[in-house]
């Protein structure tokens, strides 16, 4: 059995919706003194731009199953009075393939604000510092998982070189460091099913399948039961069952994750009809 996920299409797309123009960005000049016969100077300014980010992809969640049956025979038969017998037999049925396939589709957009704080000490060499504090909203939709919306914010301190020895050697070495970053829920973080997998009645050799629906703050994962324990393998929003038997015969549900929050559908009973023999 093969389960994936395809990204079938992806595009992204930023824009700098406004970036403060330079004429505008206050800036101090301060002079630190003399080193040797270079003067020292330090600058201490301030900018920052808006930017949006617009984001959607689709994806295709397929699982398929390959079944092929085949039965062989070899021997010798021996009757009294006949010579032996060479007995070979072979039976094979056509390859079956069957599947399942879900398509979802998912759009976010973030908007962000990074103003930054830069300290700038130059001669013939020197260093830069900056601190830089970011914040922005992100919204995302999806066809399986509702919408969500949260607030981010960081704070990063960033240090490089600086002044016109490197400049004239063409070097630009800038080294970044996260101080602090966190998030917050604009939308209610519940995770539910909105549908639950439904009971069935099929005959022995019948496809069945069990599907679901719900709302979650995050791409959820899943995993699906047979009788209270967990099916190997079976992590879609769907369950495909070829060719039920007895054995399928049962309880199924299905437990989504998204976060720290686990939520489990109803159980669906498969019954698998027997035929009574005639007298």
């Amino acid at each position: 059995m093969l389960d994936a996920e395809v990204t079938l299409l992806g595009v992204s797309v930023e824009r700098t919706l406004y970036d403060l123009p330079e004429a505008k960005e206050p800036k101090s000049l301060l002079f630190l003194g003399w080193m040797g016969i270079v003067p020292v100077y330090a600058t201490l300014g301030f900018d920052f731009s808006l930017k949006s980010t617009a984001e959607a992809k689709a994806l295709l969640d397929f699982s398929l199953t390959y079944r092929q049956e085949a039965s062989a025979s070899f021997g010798l038969s021996y009757q009294r009075g006949l010579p032996l017998d060479w007995v070979h037999s072979f039976q094979a049925s056509s390859p079956d393939l069957r599947g399942d396939v879900a398509l979802t589709g998912e759009f976010s957009y973030e908007l962000k604000l990074d103003p930054r704080l830069e300290f700038l000490v130059y001669g013939l060499a020197g260093i830069k510092a900056s601190l830089e504090p970011g914040a922005g909203i992100v919204a995302t939709a999806s066809t399986s998982g509702g919408f969500n919306g949260k607030a981010q914010g960081s704070l990063d301190f960033v240090l490089g070189t600086a002044g016109p020895a490197f400049d004239l050697l063409n070097i630009e070495k800038e080294f970044s460091f996260n101080i602090w970053e966190g998030e917050w829920p604009l939308t209610p973080q519940i995770l539910a099913f909105k549908t639950h997998p439904q009971s069935r009645t099929a005959a022995p050799g019948d496809d069945v399948s069990f599907t679901c629906t719900l709302d979650s703050p995050t791409a959820p994962t899943f995993q699906w039961y047979h009788k209270g324990r967990p099916i190997p393998g079976q992590n879609s929003r769907s369950l495909f069952l070829p060719r039920v038997n007895s054995g399928h015969v049962g309880t199924y549900y299905v437990s989504a994750k998204a976060g720290n929050q686990l939520a489990s559908s109803n159980s669906a009973t498969l019954t698998v009809q027997t035929t009574t023999p005639e007298n």
